[in-house]
């Protein structure tokens, strides 16, 4: 990528000045195209997921943590929802050693249920007049966060020139 930038470069000593010129020429002979500048709207929503991801994977790691401490106990947790999670682990009835063991773990469960709350509010309010997300979630096993996820990394649909070059970008291939 970086030929055309060098290819009339002598044996120089690097410098600041030269690789400027290089960069210059380089430009102006087209070894170089824009790059893509992602809207603030669609970079705010990014942040967004990827908070939304941080948490839902913490959550994530905290179940599998309780579950472990309780099955080494030979207690098993009834299956359900994320949210209820606490609600089933308190109804167990657990000694008290074993309650204020996994207590922590339950209390910190809920904040982060909270946050994702938060976020999914968020993200709920930028994606009702949004038609892309509506028509992508008619896709079978498409939900919101993943139609969200798909548009703000795609950003602008005009900027490939067709769905070969989309497929490319995304690091997908025909097989």
């Amino acid at each position: 990528n970086f030929a055309p930038m060098y290819a009339s470069r002598s044996r120089k000593v690097k410098t600041d000045k030269r690789d400027a010129r290089a960069l210059c020429d380089a430009c102006h002979l087209g070894a170089y195209r824009p790059s893509h500048r992602s809207s603030d709207e669609s970079r705010l929503l990014r942040k967004h997921l990827g908070a939304r991801t941080v948490l839902v994977q913490t959550r994530s790691r905290m179940i599998s943590l309780c579950r472990s401490l309780l099955r080494q106990e030979g207690i098993r947790v009834p299956s359900g929802g994320a949210p209820s999670f606490p609600k089933r682990v308190r109804a167990l009835g657990l000694t008290e050693e074993l309650a204020s063991a996994v207590e922590p773990l339950l209390a910190t469960h809920e904040q982060l249920c909270e946050q994702i709350k938060a976020i999914d509010a968020k993200v709920e309010q930028a994606t009702k007049s949004d038609e892309r997300v509506k028509r992508l979630t008619t896709v079978p096993s498409v939900g919101v966060i993943t139609a969200l996820t798909f548009i703000v990394l795609i950003d602008d649909i005009g900027r490939f020139s067709s769905a070969a070059k989309l497929c490319a970008y995304l690091g997908l291939v025909p097989r």
